[in-house]
């Protein structure tokens, strides 16, 4: 079947039909046949065109939502030509299946940013092309990884290229020929090196050179003594190429100048500044000067590892804009990474990761000790883009990755950084800068053509001989302009740390006039009070759950349940940049107004909770801002009209309240910006002309308050916040019983790292209602903490001194008060941290009130975070079955089971009683005759693919393999049922019971006991999380002087609830009445 369009408004363009006249027949070309590979294929091409509605604008976003059928064994990609000529890749937002093993369907939703190129209808128009891609095979899925598959597409494309890593010679001729022949220096006088950076080697990356006076100029001082070092730059770090580099090398002590180029910066930082990482080869390697041209020093946002997607798509936009590049491996790369985003491929790519501004390594080189002293100097470009290759950035997401000056690839003053803590710099009479703010005028430069000017040539032959550059200096500590979409960058410096200056609001400054474009100071006003009295539209924020909550919560009640039903049905914004308007019908009688209150709710989704960045929290509010104004447009209001918004973002895990604030401010001025733009198309839309942001809690009201000032100092003109706090309707001074966390559990999420020394280190990172982001490191000894972990998970101990010393152990002193708190807790690990057995740990003192253990008390719910996970997930759905496994045959060396029998038998017992679930959509595994065993390995592993299976739950024998051995559920003839067989399942259940450890010989009435109050609370409609602490507080109270209680562990999400029936798409969902979080008439 053909694409499927679901968004109104949209529809397929035939060939020849046209609105508009000749220009309307657009020509947009399709995918590059380089960026497909032997495995993906292009399936469909289709012109769209938006809505009737939005001709004749400058710029707006317009949400394009459709689906696409598979065949079995397929996934897909979407790739968008816009038309700006911009590419965009989109992995599916929902993968469904129509059996065990039929065809598939999956759907994409994608905000097109509607641009002004040219006039008329001819702006919206785009191509919508299908990329069908082949499913990684179950038995291949162990082996694909990122590592491995870029690592051995690294090799193959250079193997076919006849490049080989290792030092190479370097003259003009053979530069110009692109044929570097292999050489290492000889002698131990000063040479000159050359680095080359990502997707390049060094011939492609310093051709250009060949092309000047370069050589003839340095020839005094290296003679034929010049290098390059050729190296894997995505499969390998910059630490793996700097330890090549000095392998390569005679057991001498060589002195080099340096030139490096991107990621080479990394390289060659290692090899001076890690010196102590490399000894005794560390010695062969003597610096003398260095060119840092292009060097990622802070890291780059392309290599942030939870948007490498994106990245793929940036580097197949500028292999197009800029066809003379030097990335020599870059198509395959595009080509390739289709075929890994669309199977979801797990793991990061080495060299790419090695450049996350966060990560480990960008950490350690900008930490002491530092650069030696006049060693280095820098040269970067802000790029300048034109207004039609502008266009083309925007819609490829310039906007969303860079918020500071760039030049397509790395963030300009990262250039010049060389310390995190922005007092070291390299100085100002040894940088050089292209564009905007620049000593160099040319703004065209990119990071793809420095090598190609005569001002490059002359900046490194100055740099490289020690001469003072006829330059005038550029001041390391001010921010470039940036002159594309953030044009409050500047804001983002001065308020990084708000806290520094808490009791001191921003002097304000007399505002200055409004640059020729821009309109009035948007006004702002921080209100502190009950946005339930709010009367004019609302904007709030969803992050990806199963259900409301927050804010979420209570809009829903005052609409009559339609967020809620349109939730449920799949109608509800998730991913950033998507958003969903509710309009309110229902008067707000309760308060003696016929007029409903809010007139409208505006959610826009924020994704998932934890990976919301600021540039994705400015565009997903400029995107509903719009679209807002379209609507009032379509229905003749006025020019302008007021916006209320919540502190949207903040209700989750790292955004506070100040920079929501502050982010939310940028959109909304930002879709003004582009609203004002289109009134010169003759199309006038309402602009915002204030906004108010409404916070229950004073003190979160406050935050919002000082950072808004510190952004209306640090951008004059562009925002005017009011004087004070506004008191609005039933304020409160700060989070009472419930808070100011937008879900009601705590998420506290726990991952392995290394500490500088390698030492391990357990890492915090909590989002509670008495904490914000609090991110602590704890050093474990880990031998010390195996021997304890195994005697603690030994059913026979009854050493309750144990559980406290692993809580001592592993929770850093300044969080304990964070966690032995009551309520409910969700702990997101990774694999290293879910070996702990967290439901063990005791942070009860003697003297406590509530001896409960802490894992009952919180009610602590696991969530898993890895790397690699199936990308086209079949959820079972509610007319699915459930499948119940007791006692299974085992061999005859194992004993029997008796307990694990009666847990399936009460188990199937409760799902089947009066008011559960029907009895034929229940099957039981279960021997009749209590003296016998369950059934054999075949009857079991035919009923697991029998059919799609809503929940299953087993209960017998466990082996957990070991050496690489299987392992899992022990069955007949020495087989199992373990992890292979369930990844194979192509029906997800959205339950699964495994009891697989020795307790299944013990007391079958304890067993009894907890199961069947999980089923019960399950069948009751409960919420998983309260579902699994009422199971703990059975277990716990049938035998507390044990650890039997602390042998579950729980992951999943807390608000799933467990439905009989699939929602019904033309009955409401009547709002939940719920006062359990109330304890006192201040949360009332």
């Amino acid at each position: 079947m053909p694409v499927q369009i679901i968004s109104p408004g949209w529809r397929v363009r035939s060939p020849g039909t046209s609105r508009g006249g000749a220009r309307d027949a657009i020509d947009l070309p399709g995918l590059p046949p380089e960026f497909l590979t032997d495995e993906s294929r292009v399936a469909e091409e289709v012109v769209l065109e938006a809505p009737a509605a939005t001709r004749g604008r400058a710029e707006q976003s317009t949400g394009l939502d459709l689906t696409y059928d598979l065949e079995a064994g397929q996934t897909a990609i979407l790739v968008v030509r816009h038309r700006s000529q911009a590419l965009t890749f989109h992995r599916p937002v929902q993968s469904t299946s129509r059996g065990s093993r039929g065809p598939g369907r999956v759907r994409f939703q994608v905000a097109v940013r509607q641009s002004a190129v040219t006039r008329g209808p001819v702006s919206q128009v785009i191509k919508a092309i299908v990329v069908k891609v082949a499913e990684v095979a179950i038995d291949k899925a162990v082996s694909f990884v990122l590592p491995k598959l870029v690592e051995g597409l690294e090799k193959a494309l250079w193997r076919k290229r006849g490049l080989k890593e290792g030092w190479l010679k370097v003259t003009k001729d053979s530069l110009a020929a692109g044929a570097l022949e292999p050489g290492r220096p000889v002698s131990p006088h000063r040479s000159l090196l050359l680095i080359h950076g990502t997707f390049s080697n060094a011939a492609s990356a310093y051709r250009d050179l060949a092309k000047s006076t370069f050589f003839e100029r340095v020839a005094d001082a290296y003679g034929d003594r010049v290098f390059a070092f050729n190296h894997f730059s995505l499969s390998r770090t910059p630490e793996d190429n700097a330890r090549m580099l000095l392998e390569g090398l005679p057991e001498q002590t060589t002195a080099f100048d340096v030139v490096t180029h991107s990621r080479g910066g990394l390289v060659l930082r290692n090899l001076v500044e890690r010196a102590d990482q490399f000894e005794p080869l560390a010695r062969r390697f003597q610096l003398g000067r260095a060119v840092l041209v292009a060097s990622p020093n802070d890291g780059t946002p392309l290599a942030t590892p939870k948007r490498w997607d994106d990245t793929i798509g940036w580097v197949a936009n500028l292999l197009e804009l800029f066809p003379d590049n030097p990335f020599t491996t870059g198509p395959e790369f595009v080509a390739n990474g289709l075929v890994w985003l669309a199977n979801h491929a797990a793991g990061d790519v080495p060299g790419l990761r090695s450049m996350d501004g966060d990560g480990t390594m960008i950490a350690a080189i900008q930490s002491p000790p530092g650069p030696p002293r006049d060693a280095y100097s820098a040269l970067v470009a802000n790029y300048h883009p034109s207004d039609t290759t502008l266009h083309r950035l925007l819609d490829a997401g310039l906007d969303q990755f860079f918020g500071s000056a760039n030049d397509l690839v790395v963030p300009s003053e990262g250039g010049w950084r060389v310390d995190r803590t922005q007092t070291a710099f390299i100085p100002a009479t040894r940088i050089g800068c292209f564009g905007p703010g620049g000593n160099l005028s040319l703004d065209s430069v990119t990071h793809v053509n420095f090598f190609s000017h005569a001002e490059t040539v002359d900046f490194l032959v100055n740099a490289l001989s020690g001469r003072q550059h006829a330059l005038n200096g550029v001041d390391p500590r001010k921010s470039l302009p940036d002159r594309r979409l953030f044009r409050g960058a500047v804001a983002d410096g001065v308020v990084a740390s708000p806290a520094a200056r808490a009791d001191l609001p921003a002097p304000r400054r007399a505002p200055a006039p409004p640059s020729e474009g821009e309109g009035a100071p948007l006004r702002i006003t921080v209100t502190n009070g009950d946005l339930t009295f709010e009367s004019e539209v609302l904007l709030i924020g969803h992050y990806s759950a199963t259900r409301l909550t927050g804010t979420e919560r209570v809009m829903n009640g005052l609409l009559g349940g339609t967020m809620e039903h349109a939730l449920h049905l799949g109608l509800y914004p998730l991913s950033v940049g998507s958003h969903q308007v509710f309009i309110n019908t229902r008067p707000d009688l309760e308060r003696g107004s016929v007029l409903p209150r809010p007139k409208a709710v505006i959610v826009v989704g924020l994704g998932e909770e934890g990976k919301l960045q600021s540039a994705q929290l400015v565009f997903t509010v400029r995107q509903a801002v719009i679209a807002w104004a379209q609507r009032l447009a379509e229905s003749k209001h006025a020019s302008s009209y007021e916006l209320a918004a919540t502190l949207l973002g903040s209700g989750g895990t790292g955004v506070t309240a100040g920079e929501a604030a502050r982010l939310i401010a940028r959109g909304v001025s930002e879709a003004n910006q582009r609203l004002a733009d289109g009134h010169e198309t003759g199309r006038r839309w309402p602009q915002v002309s204030h906004l108010r942001l409404i916070e229950l809690y004073l003190d979160r009201a406050t935050d919002a308050w000082r950072s808004l000032r510190l952004q209306e100092a640090a951008t004059p003109g562009r925002y005017e916040v009011s004087a004070e706090v506004k008191s609005g309707t039933g304020p409160l001074q700060r989070p009472p019983e419930s808070g100011y966390r937008g879900a009601v559990y705590d998420f506290i999420s726990v991952e392995t790292k290394e500490a500088r020394d390698g030492a391990p280190l357990i890492a915090y990172t909590l989002d509670t209602r008495r904490a914000r982001s609090e991110v602590r490191g704890q050093r474990t000894q880990s031998q010390l903490l195996r021997e304890l972990v195994a005697t603690a998970s030994n059913d026979q101990n009854r050493d309750q001194q144990i559980g406290r010393t692993l809580f001592n152990l592993l929770i850093p002193i300044e969080l304990e008060a964070y966690l032995v708190g009551s309520g409910e807790v969700q702990i997101a690990l990774d694999p290293g941290t879910a070996r702990i057995p967290w439901e063990l740990l005791a942070a009860t003192g003697d003297d406590d009130a509530d001896q409960r253990p802490w894992a009952i008390r919180v009610k602590l719910l696991r969530k898993l975070r890895v790397e690699g996970f199936r990308e086209r997930v079949t959820d079972a759905d509610a007319d699915a079955s459930v499948l119940v496994i007791g006692e299974p045959e085992a061999p005859t060396d194992y004993p029997r089971l008796l307990g694990a029998r009666a847990e399936a038998v009460a188990v199937n017992a409760c799902l089947t009683a009066a008011g559960a679930l029907e009895s034929t959509r229940v099957k039981a595994l279960i021997s009749t005759d209590p003296s016998k065993v369950g059934s054999d390995a075949r009857a079991v592993v035919n009923a697991l693919f029998e059919k799609p299976w809503r929940i299953v739950h087993i209960a017998g024998h466990g082996n957990p393999g070991e050496c690489g051995q299987p392992g899992g559920v022990v069955l007949s003839g020495g087989t199992f049922l373990g992890p292979d067989e369930f990844r194979n399942m192509r029906t997800v259940p959205e339950l699964v019971f495994v009891n697989c450890c020795h307790l299944g010989s013990a007391d079958a009435q304890q067993l009894l006991n907890t199961r069947y109050d999980r089923a019960e609370s399950l069948l009751r409609g409960n919420r998983l999380i309260d579902a699994v602490g009422e199971a703990g507080e059975a277990a716990y109270a049938h035998s507390p002087h044990s650890n039997t209680w602390a042998a579950y562990q729980c992951y999943g999400d807390p608000d799933w609830v467990f439905r009989r029936k699939a929602p019904d798409a033309d009955q409401l969902t009547p709002p939940v009445e719920d006062f359990s979080g109330i304890a006192s008439d201040t949360a009332l």
